[in-house]
């Protein structure tokens, strides 16, 4: 299955929550321009922005723009988090997660936090961490010794990342 999502009512619904919450295992959800709410994805399903990341954005009003409770999930194509969130997305599994192609220049602490993954590492190979020298993080990076992109924790699989901002970020 494929759902739309458009803030302006105008395709199958109105959030992305909404998709999730109707959403079978495998759906891939397909999301127009706008700005949505933050979300929490409970079933393995394809989350992706229809028009990039300078475009599309998930805020995190409550502390995180995406939390992701099971495996299989790919995330693809957004600006994820918000001044006011600490962290972009929040994973508990690992184990086939792909967060791709999305920017975390707004994230006020953390870009991936993926420190309870026990089964696997999350993906998330060409991001932009708000720095051309990649995200902060701990022991495993050795690319980036200023500490300026968005951080990650441990479990995350972070090379190659965008050097420049995907699309307008």
């Amino acid at each position: 299955d494929t759902f739309v999502v458009d803030e302006n009512g105008e395709e199958d619904f109105e959030t992305i929550q909404g998709a999730i919450d109707t959403a079978d295992e495998d759906t891939t959800i397909v999301v127009a321009q706008g700005t949505y709410d933050q979300v929490t994805i409970d079933k393995e399903l394809t989350l992706v922005s229809r028009d990039g990341a300078g475009e599309t954005t998930i805020n995190g009003t409550d502390g995180t723009a995406v939390t992701i409770d099971v495996a299989n999930v790919t995330v693809d194509g957004f600006t994820l988090g918000s001044q006011s969130a600490d962290t972009g997305v929040d994973a508990d599994a690992g184990d086939g997660v792909v967060v791709t192609n999305n920017s975390f220049a707004n994230v006020a602490e953390t870009g991936i936090n993926a420190s309870d993954v026990s089964d696997g590492t999350v993906d998330a190979t060409s991001n932009w961490w708000n720095s051309t020298n990649g995200p902060s993080a701990g022991e495993e990076n050795t690319y980036n010794d200023g500490n300026q992109g968005a951080n990650v924790t441990d479990n995350v699989e972070f090379t190659p990342w965008l050097n420049a901002s995907t699309d307008n970020n």
